[in-house]
């Protein structure tokens, strides 16, 4: 409220508007994958949400949410240049990425208030490989020994099969 009052005694009131401070960040980010990010895929279909749950506003008090990928636990923070602004689904799939991927993702209220969260993801691209040693192969044998080597950057072999076929040559 506020009061004026002249030199004659008359006072004018006014009564103001509601003004709300906030200087409370944010409180949660949420992500929604197509998987665990703690397992090794191609691609990964990722949502966004944030909440500014700080009991001072009813409804949504987010301005925006932004991300950005990175190979560094640390986010940067200039948010005009270098984030993208979020506004519905992220698929990341990306054929030169292997291995570690940090999705750094930033919400600001309506009052400027901003929280930072960083998300791990794990990608592989890159195939299996397989290794042959065989016992000597030249001439005729009643039987060999082979070894078959199976490896993956990433130790993610999740099915390893083989099958032996006899081929009969004749002349």
């Amino acid at each position: 409220y506020i009061r004026a009052t002249d030199n004659a005694g008359n006072n004018a009131y006014f009564k103001s508007n509601l003004f709300v401070f906030d200087n409370i960040a944010p409180d949660h980010i949420d992500i929604v994958n197509n998987a665990s990010s703690d397992s090794y895929r191609k691609n990964y279909d990722i949502s966004i949400s944030a909440a500014d749950t700080n009991g001072i506003y009813t409804g949504s008090s987010i301005k925006n949410i932004k991300f950005k990928w990175s190979d560094s636990t640390t986010h940067d923070t200039n948010l005009t240049t270098v984030w993208t602004t979020y506004s519905s689904g992220i698929n990341y799939d990306n054929s030169e990425v292997t291995g570690v991927k940090y999705l750094h993702v930033v919400a600001e209220d309506i009052a400027g208030n901003i929280w930072y969260n960083t998300f791990l993801y794990t990608f592989d691209y890159e195939s299996p490989n397989i290794n042959v040693v065989s016992s000597d192969l030249t001439g005729s044998h009643k039987s060999i020994t082979s070894r078959v080597e199976v490896s993956d950057i990433h130790n993610n072999i999740s099915v390893f099969k083989y099958i032996w076929r006899v081929d009969i040559i004749e002349n």
